[in-house]
């Protein structure tokens, strides 16, 4: 009955597949430009026995299959229309000109500045600085709105009474500093955990140091660093150390992403392909992973040439020899 249930399960894989490889060529055909005057293979055939195109029709010997065909083709020119349709509306809406709404910000002709704060708190406070950017008339305008800086001010901050620099220096300085201590705080807890996970699967250890960041300095499972790890997240990490107690918690109590990538965009399937870790693999898939994306190198190989274009997940695990992974990520087995 098991090895029943998986040919069928394969055939439905298999029928899937057909049908997504028909419409991939039925794409291939409609954007294919033939040069005006060219003649299908049918017209071919008929104009040289001299037949019209319906007494060829009447001779085929097989009309019902031809009959067939020519309502798989029709169904499939419905989808790519109507897909086609959805692009050109896309590009269409995306294709319009921004309005200008420079003015709002602007002491004179705008809203006042209580507003202002109110939207500048839907932005992440280091995309305020990015603001004075746009241009030299949105710099100047914000600049003048002093207020507006001093109000978004946290209210853990020491302000002072009579500032040397503008309130808008003074503010986007300190959040950038904030920033920048809070990115290296997350790169020592990141090296810590590290720590942790390599000497064993010790999950309480992890969880401690972990809720002691997010409660400090709010800090994210997600966190990647440019500068320690090979930019590997705490998922990554634990699937290379092959700690499974671990990342059933990142993954299901923390909510950690299964897509995250690490310099080589290597995700954690492709990880566990790598390592031939079967039960991670099955786990992971269970969670609906990408087992389709494409990695360029391992964290501890070296760079790959510019005319490597990467594998897949399935792809590595054949690499390094683990065939039977790679089937169990290829049929999901």
């Amino acid at each position: 009955l098991e090895s029943q249930a998986q040919l069928n399960q394969f055939g439905n894989w298999l029928s899937a597949r057909k049908q997504q490889w028909r419409l991939e060529r039925r794409k291939r055909q409609r954007h294919r430009v033939e040069p005006p005057g060219v003649l299908t293979e049918d017209e071919k055939t008929c104009s040289a026995t001299g037949a019209s195109s319906f007494e060829c029709d009447a001779d085929d010997p097989n009309p019902c299959a031809r009959k067939s065909n020519n309502n798989q083709t029709m169904y499939f020119d419905e989808i790519l229309e109507d897909e086609e349709e959805r692009l050109t509306s896309k590009e269409e809406k995306t294709s319009c000109q921004p309005m200008d709404i420079t003015w709002i910000f602007d002491s004179q002709y705008g809203a006042p500045d209580d507003i202002i704060v109110n939207i500048m708190t839907y932005l992440l406070p280091s995309d305020h600085g990015n603001l004075l950017c746009l241009s030299f008339g949105t710099n100047f305008i914000f600049k003048q709105r002093s207020d507006m800086w001093k109000t978004l001010c946290p209210k853990h901050w020491v302000l002072p009474r009579r500032p040397r620099k503008s309130w808008c220096v003074m503010y986007i300085t300190k959040i950038r500093a904030e920033e920048e201590a809070s990115r290296k705080r997350s790169d020592d807890l990141l090296i810590k955990a590290n720590i942790i996970i390599d000497k064993g699967d010790k999950l309480e250890k992890l969880m401690k140091l972990v809720r002691k960041g997010e409660k400090d300095f709010e800090f994210s499972v997600n966190y990647t660093s440019g500068v320690v790890l090979e930019r590997n997240s705490l998922t990554n990490i634990a699937v290379i150390a092959k700690r499974h107690k671990i990342i059933k918690w990142l993954i299901e109590k923390k909510g950690a992403d299964i897509e995250s990538c690490d310099r080589g965009n290597f995700t954690p399937l492709m990880n566990a392909a790598w390592n031939g870790d079967k039960h991670i693999i099955r786990y992971l898939l269970g969670k609906g992973c990408d087992r389709t994306k494409v990695g360029y190198n391992h964290f501890s190989q070296g760079l790959a040439p510019a005319t490597f274009k990467g594998l897949c997940a399935e792809g590595w695990a054949r690499k390094r020899g683990h065939d039977e992974v790679a089937d169990l990520i290829r049929f999901g087995l």
